[in-house]
């Protein structure tokens, strides 16, 4: 069994090698590393020294922006005058179109592409800058299958769906209701507030900072969360997996639910906690003193512990106007206090 195992992998080693001087070979030929073939026109592509488009296009107003997008990075900002400029490869250049208010730039329907080979090009290659008159953008729909998607200097609404990459927000300062869901890559969101903050998250790291939100809702399938120095009214995280840490925030009314993964908050005030765990941990380094809460502490297996002292069925009535509440079927439940 070993010597044929041996062999399976000398022949896949063999056919690798010969694949890559094959190409190589063909590269020195005059052919390209890495195509792509067109699964609308049915045909094929190379995607070495593509030919690049420019363009710069003035917008009537609008208030309201939808965004459909693969392979090329997407910049929201705010300006004197509504344009559109973009950089990009030929077979990746926007459709657009402006209408009873409405702008859309939409580059998936000029192609479905499947990329072969090394791809030596960089999406970074590939912008497309949109440019809003301050004050005026009321909402927005952004999806995106590939490349980053920044929004810096206005007020967001709406809802943004990101594949792959980066969405990054800063300095919205009123924003409203936004939903986001990232299956992959990253979100980061600074110096940014909202009425009502929703996010699914499939896999991938957040990261907040000095973020605020009278509403927050979560559910997290992997990845992680991170958020430092922000304010959250009403929370609500349901976590299958991966981990949320908080420093150095404020917390309103906290709805925990751990499957899988940890919660931690360190150096912040807290609100009253209803937390279920069946696996995972969670610790709550609360700013203030053991008696600002009531305690309702249900446990059938883990490790619990309130303040030092380890628990396993606890209730404490101190007429407190917050309470921690906790039912823990396996993990850890750990509460300390710091003034």
């Amino acid at each position: 069994m070993n010597k044929v195992l041996k062999w399976i992998a000398l022949g896949a080693l063999g056919i690798l090698v010969i694949g890559v001087g094959v190409l190589m070979a063909g590269k020195c030929l005059g052919g390209s590393l890495s195509f792509a073939y067109d699964l609308k026109d049915h045909k094929i592509l190379s995607l070495d020294n593509q030919k690049m488009v420019e363009k710069t296009i003035e917008i009537e107003d609008f208030d309201d922006l939808s965004v459909y997008t693969t392979e090329v990075d997407v910049k929201v900002k705010p300006g004197d005058k509504n344009e559109v400029y973009y950089k990009v490869a030929e077979r990746l250049e926007p459709e657009i179109n402006c209408e009873n208010g409405k702008l859309s730039v939409n580059n998936k329907e000029n192609g479905l592409y499947v990329k072969v080979g090394i791809d030596v090009y960089n999406e970074e290659d590939n912008i497309i800058e949109i440019t809003v008159k301050k004050d005026s953008l009321k909402n927005l729909d952004i999806s995106k299958s590939s490349g980053d998607f920044t929004i810096e200097g206005l007020d967001v609404k709406g809802k943004i769906h990101s594949s792959a990459g980066e969405v990054v927000i800063k300095d919205s300062e009123n924003g409203e209701d936004l939903f986001i869901h990232i299956s992959a890559g990253e979100i980061q969101i600074s110096d940014s507030s909202f009425t009502k903050f929703e996010k699914k998250q499939s896999a991938g790291d957040s990261i907040f900072t000095n973020f605020k939100a009278e509403d927050y809702t979560d559910n997290i399938s992997a990845g992680s969360n991170s958020f430092d120095k922000c304010e959250l009214g009403n929370l609500y995280i349901h976590s299958s997996s991966g981990d949320t840490k908080v420093s150095d925030s404020k917390l309103g009314d906290c709805k925990l639910e751990n499957s899988a993964g940890d919660f931690s908050a360190k150096n912040s005030e807290v609100g009253s906690v209803d937390a279920k765990i069946s696996a995972g941990s969670i610790s709550l380094n609360i700013i203030g003193e053991k008696d600002d809460f009531n305690y309702d502490i249900d446990a059938s297996a883990g490790d619990i512990e309130i303040d030092g002292t380890h628990v396993q069925d606890f209730k404490d009535d101190n007429g407190a106007d917050k309470n921690i509440k906790a039912k823990v079927s396996a993990g850890d439940f750990n509460v300390t206090f710091t003034k």
